[in-house]
């Protein structure tokens, strides 16, 4: 810094440097206090635009914080269900044997029992029976 030059220098709330801008102060002092008006006003619209975006971040970080607890409540209930599918699988297996029916178990014969729109009703024979 140097005798007849201006130093600006904008900083956040935090403190930190964001820009910085030097210039030769030729102007009369009417003219430097304008000049320093305007250069205020940016500074407060900057200062404005950090302040909304630490609201913005802050509610994206609580909308972050419903979603992962959310999300853990998901990632549980698809493990219960895991779970109970794993059971219910493991019991149609044991069961499954008693009540399924092979092709080669049954005989279709020709005796009609009945007709009907969807087709005919024929006797057959279950394991020779």
């Amino acid at each position: 810094y140097k005798q007849g030059w201006d130093v600006y220098i904008v900083v956040d709330h935090y403190g930190n440097c964001i820009s910085t801008r030097i210039i030769k102060a030729s102007l009369g002092s009417s003219q430097g206090h304008h000049a320093l008006k305007i250069k205020d006003k940016e500074i407060q619209q900057l200062r404005d635009k950090i302040k909304d975006l630490e609201e913005t971040m802050a509610e994206f970080q609580k909308a972050n914080v419903a979603l992962t607890e959310s999300n853990k409540s998901l990632i549980q209930a698809v493990q219960k269900l895991q779970l109970d599918n794993d059971r219910y699988t493991h019991v149609l297996q044991t069961i499954q044997p008693h009540w399924v029916i092979r092709g080669s178990e049954v005989k279709i014969t020709e005796e009609v029992l009945g007709k009907g729109s969807w087709g005919e009703i024929k006797v057959v024979m279950f394991r020779g029976t």
